[in-house]
């Protein structure tokens, strides 16, 4: 196929005409013909594109076609240009400053989506987030402070760019990497939109966290199909499924554990698994048999259809995976989800708590406790704030070291 840049012509759809009847025009710039099936092509001809005769374009006649289709060289183009793919590494967010107002924002945007906080009364609900809203944008500002990066910002934020650009030199010129965070920039809108501009053949959704939760890849979901109606987008979505038991993550994971813990755990007294919490209601859903989750003991060691999507559950599994390839004692480890204390009493939180479990294991004698955090692919206020600076101290506090 021929093929020139600069041609402003609009694709239109003309009749073959016999030979003799076509009119010659001056040779301006000429572009390809996709008027037919490539068997059959006997001879070539120049046909006006329109009635300005400002171009012309090559037509080859085939043997059964009656019509061709006559485009535009930017159309030609991209037509002939390699078909890429787009990627969204879906997150949370995080405020855009340590400012309170930043902070509250924020707050008020991620407390307030109705799967994070599951409280079916909007009375309660609502009275719930105005008494957080006054009392702990202060103390979670502070707490951004602590961990917040001089240069480069917000630990989830920069942790995420370095991610995205590691995998686009990884995966190449075929793919194009975007972040998409729900509660704050860069946004799933923003990345959408970008990628529709780009003409990508489909966009694959990568939740960020490995486990499915109403709250983390549920919202985003939900989101990002909002979202993509919102801006009325006919690329293909594709999601990439939760990969708690993927064997690359894990062996990514084992590679940051065996450097802490030792062999066979022998560099610390006791090892905490410790997945963000979630509402205990929100496994309970995931049970369409209504018969398993919360109902029957040890319900989340069960391999069943019932519990095949429990957030829970598949905690579970990504713990044992990593137990057993690190060759932990049964009695050497525990599962653990970390949840606000605010929300306790509103809220029944999948359990144990980390903070009582440290609590607990420092009053048992343990001086050096690891804890690990699977549910999380990028250090943000949970691990480096919930965990590394309050854990600590209310370790010590117990009499650990």
């Amino acid at each position: 196929m021929l093929s020139a840049a600069g041609i402003a012509t609009a694709a239109v759809a003309i009749p073959h005409q016999p030979l003799g009847s076509l009119r010659p025009l001056p040779p301006t710039r000429v572009v390809g013909c996709l008027g037919g099936r490539s068997p059959g092509f006997r001879s070539q001809a120049l046909c006006a594109v329109c009635a300005s005769g400002a171009s012309l374009v090559v037509l080859r006649r085939p043997r059964k076609v009656s019509r061709c289709c006559v485009v535009s060289a930017e159309q030609a183009d991209a037509r002939s240009a390699p078909v890429k793919i787009g990627v969204i590494l879906l997150n949370i967010g995080t405020p855009a400053s340590t400012d309170l107002d930043d902070v509250t924002d924020y707050l008020s945007r991620f407390l307030g989506d109705e799967r994070v906080m599951d409280i079916k009364n909007k009375e309660e609900k609502r009275a719930i987030l105005e008494k957080i809203l006054r009392s702990r944008p202060s103390k979670s500002a502070e707490g951004y402070k602590a961990i917040w990066d001089p240069v480069r910002g917000s630990p989830l934020l920069y942790h995420s760019k370095d991610l995205a650009a590691n995998l686009q030199r990884e995966l190449g010129g075929a793919y194009e990497i975007r972040l998409g965070f729900q509660y704050s920039e860069p946004s799933v809108e923003t990345a959408l939109s970008d990628l529709m501009s780009l003409k990508v053949s489909k966009v694959i959704l990568v939740p960020m966290f490995p486990h499915f939760a109403q709250a983390t890849v549920g919202a985003f979901l939900a989101n990002t199909c909002q979202v993509a109606a919102k801006l009325k987008c006919a690329t293909y979505l594709q999601v990439l499924p939760p990969f708690y038991k993927n064997t690359g993550f894990i062996t990514a994971a084992l590679d940051q554990i065996r450097g802490v813990i030792g062999p066979e755990g022998c560099q610390v007294d006791h090892t905490i698994f410790s997945f963000h919490g979630i509402p205990e209601s929100q496994c309970t859903r995931t049970d369409e048999t209504e018969s398993i989750c919360m109902k029957v003991s040890g319900c989340c060691s069960m391999r069943s259809d019932a519990t095949r999507n429990c957030y829970r559950a598949q905690c579970l599994e990504t713990a044992r995976l990593l137990t057993a390839a690190l060759e932990l004692p049964e009695e050497r480890w525990s599962l653990a989800f970390q949840s606000r204390r605010s929300l306790r009493r509103a809220i029944d939180w999948t359990k144990p708590f980390t903070d009582e479990l440290l609590s607990d294991l420092a009053r048992a004698g343990k001086k050096r406790v690891a804890v690990v955090s699977p549910s999380y692919t990028a250090d943000c206020i949970e691990t480096l704030g919930s965990l590394g600076k309050e854990g600590r101290v209310l370790f010590a506090e117990g009499g650990g070291e």
